[in-house]
């Protein structure tokens, strides 16, 4: 029994360190800085609605409560791909020492029921400072 629950264990593992075909239905970034603030971005289909939300407060204040077009979930999902940002799923560390450093936390939801779940602070993913760069360009470029 202990070994069919192993390889179940590592059989959902592997599947989260590949490409995502599905779509999205929802998506959230967090990000803290710390003592720069905080940035919250969610998209997300509602009743066949695409809806954006970004609420930002500190050195950029926003509070934007939008529909948009699906196109935006399209490029997150690419951007996603592109940059393997599913291979941070499962990413939960927390450095406990340092007390006003910058977080993060991604959610993102596909319509197979697959999810990308990491969050981290002062602590961070291979490439997360890249990655965050691209996301918060594109998503506070959205119109």
């Amino acid at each position: 029994m202990k070994k069919i629950l192993f390889l179940l264990l590592i059989l959902l593992c592997l599947g989260c360190s590949k490409k995502i075909k599905s779509d999205i239905v929802s998506f959230s970034y967090n990000v803290d800085g710390g003592l720069g603030g905080f940035c919250n971005y969610k998209i997300e289909i509602k009743d066949e609605k695409t809806i954006y939300n970004k609420e930002c407060m500190g050195l950029v204040e926003a509070n934007i409560n939008k529909e948009i077009d699906g196109k935006y979930l399209d490029e997150i999902k690419k951007i996603i791909n592109d940059n393997k940002i599913y291979e941070w799923n499962g990413f939960n560390k927390i450095n406990k020492y340092v007390l006003d450093g910058a977080g993060f936390t991604l959610d993102v939801h596909y319509s197979n029921n697959q999810v990308i779940k990491a969050h981290g602070y002062a602590i961070f993913p291979k490439n997360y400072n890249e990655v965050a760069g691209i996301l918060r360009d594109y998503l506070d470029n959205i119109n």
